[in-house]
């Protein structure tokens, strides 16, 4: 096998496949900004955005590329876009678009662009028919072992920097999400399946251990074991019922916008807190998780969005949240 998690067949089982401030943003459409990539370590990708004019959640679409330049490698592109309070990231490394260096530095740079502005809610999809397919086992063999610990801390960075994000992070899954491919799903807060959808953890079949901690959280220990330690394939609908993505859909970046718009049309400063309050609780004993979750409720009760949605409930309107 050359590649982590290598599909084989499409259809083999065991194949390695809001509210008004919000709705009043702009939209339009600036020209790509491409930035070549030295090869230095992820994370610092250097992405070039100095076409965009006009910085802040009033920009309108901004894509870049953030392209590789390491041979013979392909040319790796994150494709990045801002609508309104929202940022789409499209992994569009072909065929499989898998876990290089290069592309994990795009996706970090781009997530501390969107940070940077505030945005909301932000979207991971990909084109062609793999999500991502995990690490490239041609670099992973390559590996001494004083370079193991920052291969992976490279993989985590990305993996935490979704999961940390102050808005909505969602995964619109259509095609192969396997090994890390799989975990980048499973750090996103919401995860939607495309019909041709396919999750697997396929560290048993070379090796290795994948997504055990992050697949606990989401769908249990009885699932998290099923398919760790089997590494089988789960499609789409299957999924859904294990609990690993809320809905399957025909048309999953429509379904992803839709709960991306809802989320964004929400208090941010609440949406922030209830992602941060229920990964923390998660480790407190049940007393102590019911204090934590009083004095954030304390603590949101005397911001400025608080007060602007009892106005507008009694003033029979939606609210306009700052995050103030």
């Amino acid at each position: 096998m050359a590649r982590h998690g290598r599909p084989g067949k499409a259809g083999a089982p065991d194949g390695a496949r809001g509210n008004r401030g919000h709705q009043a943003q702009r939209r339009g459409v600036l020209r790509p900004v491409a930035a070549r990539l030295p090869l230095r370590p992820a994370g610092r990708a250097g992405l070039d955005t100095a076409r965009a004019e006009q910085p802040g959640l009033r920009q309108a679409d901004v894509p870049w590329e953030a392209r590789a330049v390491s041979h013979p490698a392909p040319a790796v592109t994150v494709h990045a876009a801002v609508d309104g309070a929202i940022g789409t990231l499209t992994l569009d490394a072909p065929p499989l678009n898998l876990l290089s260096d290069a592309l994990r530095a795009a996706l970090l740079e781009a997530l501390h662009e969107f940070k940077a502005r505030r945005l909301r809610a932000v979207i991971v999809r990909s084109g062609g028919r793999a999500f991502c397919a995990g690490a490239d086992l041609r670099d992973e063999v390559k590996l001494t072992p004083e370079q193991v610990q920052a291969f992976l801390d490279a993989d985590e960075a990305v993996f935490s920097a979704l999961a940390g994000f102050p808005g909505a992070t969602l995964a619109a899954v259509d095609g192969y999400a396997y090994g890390g491919g799989f975990e980048l799903a499973l750090a996103c807060d919401i995860r939607v399946a495309g019909r041709a959808a396919r999750f697997a953890g396929v560290g048993v079949k070379l090796g290795l251990t994948v997504s055990t901690a992050r697949l606990a959280r989401v769908a249990g220990e009885g699932v998290a074991l099923d398919l760790l330690l089997t590494g089988r394939v789960v499609e789409a609908p299957e999924a859904h019922v294990l609990g690993l993505v809320s809905s399957v859909t025909d048309d999953v970046d429509t379904e992803a916008r839709r709960l991306a718009d809802v989320v964004a049309s929400r208090a941010p400063l609440s949406v922030q807190a209830n992602k941060v309050g229920l990964r923390h609780c998660a480790r407190l004993p049940l007393a102590e998780a019911v204090a934590y979750e009083r004095g954030e409720w304390a603590r949101l009760q005397r911001t400025g969005d608080h007060k602007e949605a009892v106005k507008a409930f009694f003033a029979k309107r939606p609210p306009v949240f700052t995050g103030e």
